[in-house]
């Protein structure tokens, strides 16, 4: 009999020790393997940092269903385990942790009444005490054999996840092959950063009964992690054996320790809000502005991630629907402070472009940004805002999924988060597609950069009905940062690096100085204070001044005459 397995995936066959080694991955083509509960907690957590809870619980058969008390004892005998999930808490990396973690050896990791039970006493301890939860997902769904209580426990468990959220703490997520049914409507999807594992099969109906309901033979990558990423339903799929320190790396990040951070900012060297710079750019009309913010030379979103952000991980998904690519969001180190990261993205060829609709979202895409902002809201932590592009995506797609409404959306809820944003127009501002991530307490536009209600041969052929008259619109639009400047609607305009290395570096190096100072300025204020000055700043542009005491006196004059 030859030792090891042979890979389902590509059929290649591995020895039982390679396999421990590489904890249950194939070394070819990395397709995960189950992996026993045991072996996972030793690879994850710390030696000797676990303490388990609640041990000793175990099912009593509340159905009397037949031959079930005998399956359990087997069980129970077998993996010297009372339940399909171990509790407890421990550190990872010296991170400390509350954690649940499911047996799928145990009736298929099934959730019956004691898993319910001691997963909501996990996550109320990691409440009372202030402290992160990770809870690893591997189940079959609710247990069959314990009924409508089994069911309800669906209920505790999400009750017990929503007041640990509402302390502000921080939940992860980690799916395993296979989570499905009442495991994933009610603690797989609730985590504020969902990781799954590769290749994992997620999902609530089976695939089985899918099929046998539609008549229809199902993809092969339908359910998988792969699939879920691209539906909007996780953040992100890491490599098991990267597991570690992508979890140390998130719990470190949210303990948002600010004592470390001086906010007694020094004062800024601000840029001349007149343009009084010395500068290549100063004798470009508008239309040429226009031509040298679509250049495709220009630095896009993840150049600027990759030099003014350390640590970055990319948050991916609506939660709803999809994941758009057109928004780039995710966490990272601007210096010693952690961020939140939003912008809309676009690339560097046609395929990048294709890929990511030149930059125009979808709803999803806000939705995306929104939720990522308010989980920023949630964990205090500052908001960087990046815009470039040409508008919001515009197609059938897009209004039946409710453009408007998602728009709509962000521009109400941005408009009271209460942590400091800042806004860069870097590139196009494409009217409603940009105004609605841009309206931050303060908001820097790039000299060449633009911001329109519409694009100059948009305008051109509904006003003149002819889209080469895209140059004299554009003067017409006042769409240059200068012109922003002047209606009070961006705060401070940056002068564009050359094409030259060392003058990019030296844009990059007194951005990030600017933006880090300008946060820790915006952080000194009181929370009311902050939203206070940007509502005042949105209520200002526009403003009609009226003479209030004319006003009325005109009305009274018209009453007399009544």
């Amino acid at each position: 009999m030859v030792d090891g397995i042979l890979c389902f995936n590509c059929k290649n066959h591995m020895y039982s020790n390679d396999m421990e080694e590489n904890l249950n991955v194939c070394k070819i083509c990395g397709q995960h393997f189950k992996l026993d509960i045991n072996t996972r907690i030793k690879n994850i957590f710390d030696t000797e940092s676990v303490k388990y809870f609640d041990t000793e619980m175990y099912c009593n058969n509340p159905l009397n269903f037949p031959t079930y008390s005998k399956k359990i004892d087997e069980l129970r005998k077998e993996l010297k385990s009372n339940s399909a999930v171990v509790t407890g808490y421990g550190t990872i990396n010296a991170n400390p942790v509350y954690f649940a973690i499911m047996d799928y050896r145990f009736l298929m990791g099934s959730m019956g009444i004691v898993e319910g039970e001691k997963i909501t006493r996990v996550i109320e301890r990691a409440t009372e005490n202030n402290e992160a939860i990770v809870i690893f997902t591997g189940s079959g769904g609710v247990r069959i054999q314990e009924g409508t209580i089994a069911v309800y426990q669906m209920s505790k468990v999400a009750t017990a996840i929503k007041k640990h959220n509402d302390k502000g703490l921080l939940f992860i997520s980690v799916i395993t092959d296979p989570t499905f049914g009442g495991v994933t409507a009610s603690i797989a999807t609730l985590g504020d950063i969902i990781i799954a594992e590769p290749n994992a099969n997620i999902g609530f109906a089976g695939r089985r009964v899918i099929e046998q309901t539609i008549r229809q033979q199902l993809s092969k990558e339908f359910q998988t992690s792969e699939f879920m990423i691209n539906h909007g339903f996780i953040d992100c799929i890491i490599d098991r054996r990267d597991l570690r320190n992508s979890l140390a790396y998130i719990l470190k990040f949210h303990k948002n320790d600010l004592n470390r951070v001086d906010l007694k900012y020094p004062k800024m060297q601000k840029y001349d809000q007149n343009l009084s710079y010395k500068s290549s750019h100063d004798k470009l009309t508008p239309w040429q502005k226009v031509k040298a913010a679509r250049k495709l030379e220009r630095i896009r979103l993840k150049d600027y991630i990759n030099m003014l952000i350390t640590g970055f991980i990319e948050l991916k998904g609506d939660r709803k629907f999809k994941d758009d690519k057109a928004f780039i969001c995710g966490i990272g180190y601007l210096k010693d402070l952690p961020i939140t990261i939003v912008g809309t993205a676009r690339g560097r060829n046609i395929k990048d472009n294709i890929d990511r609709n030149f930059g125009s979202a979808h709803p999803e895409g806000y939705r995306k940004a929104l939720r990522l902002m308010k989980q920023a809201e949630k964990f205090n932590r500052p908001i960087l805002c990046f815009i470039d592009t040409p508008g919001a995506a515009c197609d059938v797609e897009a209004e039946e999924r409710g453009q408007g409404e998602a728009i709509a959306r962000c521009l109400m809820e941005i408009s009271s988060i209460r942590v400091p944003i800042i806004t860069i127009i870097h590139g196009e501002g494409g009217s409603g597609g940009a105004l609605a991530i841009s309206n931050g307490d303060y908001v820097y536009m790039l000299e060449n950069a633009t911001y329109s209600v519409i694009s100059p041969e948009a305008g051109a052929a509904i006003i003149h009905r002819d889209s080469k008259k895209a140059e004299e619109i554009a003067a017409h639009l006042k769409l240059t940062a200068s012109d922003i400047l002047n209606f009070g609607i961006i705060d401070c305009i940056l002068p564009e690096p050359t094409d030259k290395e060392e003058s990019r570096n030296k844009f990059i190096k007194d951005m990030k100085e600017t933006i880090y100072i300008k946060f820790l300025e915006l952080m000194s204020y009181d929370k009311s204070d902050l939203i206070n000055n940007r509502h005042f700043k949105i209520r200002s542009i526009g403003n009609i001044e009226t003479n209030r005491n004319e006003g009325l006196q005109q009305i009274a004059a018209e009453k007399i005459k009544e």
